[in-house]
């Protein structure tokens, strides 16, 4: 099924398979070396404004993605949307920066944070100097490329303030408090209904929040503060993390007191006295010139030194017990950065990445062996998936199919090939199981087993081409995989055991509630899928279990709890139960209540997005290039 649309006076079918992205305002499809953004309700506001967009398109900078040409109804010729540049390469939101579990894998120390926020400080002074005000300026809106650190691109351009026209959106997060609503319930909502007027310095505010956020791993407003509880209250009365009375995680007070001097009273202006002079880009500069990096791996500016965190130390990097009933075992200390585990039968299995190059690790009764699972170097990042008896790798990032490494784990030497498999929104689709790897070619989805000679597989189902992602799982043992994909713009989810395959009903988004990430984990007994969603600024995550035959068992949403806000979604799952690995450290929660149970021991060997997987006795828990086995002690 297609839609077809005018751009410059050219017919263009958009199919379901060309779907780049869906939202709650629009879907964005691809077309050659464009995108073209189709609005589910046009407007004449939003006609209005890209209409004059496009008749200034040539006086934009390079960093804003604006549109070029008006997209026409074939038989109308009413504007729907607008086609605008493609964007080549892996981009992915500025959100992630603030996640070192995800800039540990990529290389990316805090001297790459500094290039990207100077890079996005002297576009949004371009776009000022242009006559435009960002207004909805947000870390989902501004995309990073991890491999050109210089380079920042700013979508959603259509939401923009230009003359006249309003930015008619807001973000909570990096809304200018100034510019709040009467409600601090929902600050967003103005009091008349009307659009509020943005200016060039409630964009540096955000800009504050933002860089805050990834230099000191919480948002200005973060953390707990029992007389103002939520992040409105805290904003309206200036009461940021910088002070002592605000409950954060070690990591946050450690990172918060390695600010040198100048961008700490920066920040102070902003968000403790209200000031909105902009961030100075030379102090920005400055302090990534000033970084170094401790053999610890922490990372301070000069004025810091000596490492605070080694001065601190007087025995052992961490003992064995700490407080709260936990013992930490060190299994396994890698070369780089380990980003996936498991465990078969007691013997420990662990992707690092060291050099930008993925490496295997098995851990059998204390002897440890290590083997490279590909000699290529991707210094935009490696996606990975690690079972009992099959690892494999892929680059991170680009067009067309993406090179697969596929190699078997035994009891003898690791023996790899390497295949292919297509790739979802940068994503390569694969994921691994037990022994079997599940990779799709031209949307059939092919499980296989690597023998001694070749990778033999069989289809096991047809999905929607470079529209769905693979997750594995283990069913009472057996492999099968989660496939979790969308047609016609809406959700079509699977689960692929060895002879069944069935659908999976996936749960209904409220108006305007945006997807973010998904991924889905095994619980013994069946699937469980997770979403992180935006709604209305907020963040919102959904769980969705199911059993083997494919019935919904449970489903549920909240909040994105404070305490993992912003990690990426990993964790294990056994029996309706989510181990997730926090700042404060593991959580686990019932997946039907929603009950949690925190393991506050467990928070010097942890932190958000701390890859995990379940061992006997315990849990595995990655922390940097350390694996740990955490278990009551």
């Amino acid at each position: 099924m297609s839609t077809r649309v005018l751009i410059a006076g050219q017919a263009i079918d958009l199919r379901d398979e060309d779907v780049l992205a869906t939202g709650g305002e629009a879907v964005v499809y691809a077309a050659g070396g464009a995108a073209i953004k189709i609005w589910h309700v046009p407007t004449d506001a939003r006609v209005r404004k890209v209409e004059a967009l496009v008749a200034r398109r040539a006086t934009w900078p390079a960093s804003l993605v604006a549109p070029g040409d008006l997209a026409r109804d074939a038989m109308s010729s009413a504007v729907v949307g607008f086609a605008m540049p493609r964007l080549p390469g892996a981009w992915e939101p500025i959100s992630l920066l603030s996640l070192p579990s995800w800039r540990r894998p990529r290389g990316l120390g805090l001297a790459h944070v500094a290039r990207v926020f100077v890079a996005l400080h002297g576009a949004l002074v371009a776009l000022h100097r242009a006559g435009l005000v960002l207004g909805d300026l947000s870390d989902q809106n501004v995309l990073v490329d991890a491999t050109a650190p210089d380079a920042v691109r700013i979508v959603d351009a259509d939401s923009v303030q230009l003359g006249g026209l309003p930015c008619e959106v807001a973000t909570e997060a990096f809304l200018d408090p100034a510019l709040y609503g009467p409600d601090p319930a929902d600050p967003c909502a103005t009091a008349t209904g009307e659009a509020r007027r943005f200016s060039p310095e409630s964009d540096f505010y955000a800009f504050a929040a933002m860089f805050f956020r990834a230099v000191a791993l919480v948002h200005p407003y973060g953390g707990a503060l029992d007389a103002l509880p939520t992040l409105p209250r805290r904003a309206l009365a200036r009461a940021s993390v910088l002070r002592a009375d605000v409950k954060v995680p070690d990591r946050v007070r450690e990172a918060i007191g390695l600010l040198p001097q100048d961008l700490r009273a920066a920040f102070e202006g902003i968000f403790e006295r209200g000031e909105r002079a902009p961030l100075a880009m030379a102090a920005i500069e400055a302090w990534g010139r000033s970084l170094l990096a401790c053999g610890c791996g922490l990372e301070m500016p000069a004025e810091k030194l000596p490492c605070p965190r080694c001065s601190a130390r007087t025995r052992e990097l961490v003992p064995a017990t700490r407080p709260g009933g936990v013992r930490a075992d060190v299994v396994l200390e890698a070369k780089g950065p380990v980003v996936a585990l498991a465990c078969r039968d007691g013997v420990v299995l662990a992707i690092a990445i060291e050099r930008f190059v993925p490496v295997l690790y098995v851990v059998r009764d204390g002897h440890v062996r290590r083997s490279i699972l590909s000699g290529d170097a991707a210094p935009g990042g490696w996606d990975v998936a690690l079972a009992s008896g099959v690892a494999a790798v892929a680059p991170r990032g680009g067009e067309g199919d993406a090179p697969l490494r596929v190699a078997a784990i035994g009891a003898g030497e690791v023996h790899a090939l390497t295949t292919s498999t297509e790739r979802c929104s940068g994503t390569a689709s694969f994921a691994v199981a037990e022994d079997t790897v599940f990779r799709i070619a031209r949307g059939t989805v092919l499980a296989g087993r690597l023998t001694s000679e070749d990778l033999a597989e069989r289809p096991v189902a047809t999905v929607i081409a470079r529209r769905t992602r693979l997750f594995g799982i283990s069913l009472a043992g057996a492999p099968a995989t989660v496939a979790l994909g969308t047609a016609l713009a809406a959700p079509r989810w699977s689960l692929l055991a060895p002879r069944t395959t069935v659908d999976l009903e996936a749960p209904s988004l409220a108006p305007g509630e945006a997807i973010v990430e998904i991924a889905a984990l095994g619980d013994g007994e069946g699937a469980v899928v997770l979403l992180r969603t935006t709604l209305g600024g907020r963040a919102l995550v959904r769980a969705s279990r199911f059993d083997a035959q494919g019935a919904r068992r449970s489903d549920r949403v909240a909040a994105e709890s404070g305490r993992g806000a912003g990690a990426a979604i990993v964790g294990a799952a056994q029996r309706g139960a989510l181990i997730t690995a926090a700042d404060d450290g593991l959580v686990r929660e019932d997946l039907a209540t929603g009950a949690s149970v925190a393991f506050p021991g467990s928070e010097p060997f942890v932190e958000r997005g701390s890859p995990l997987a379940l061992a006997p006795g315990g849990v595995l828990a990655a922390h940097g290039r350390v694996v740990r086995l955490l278990r009551p002690g």
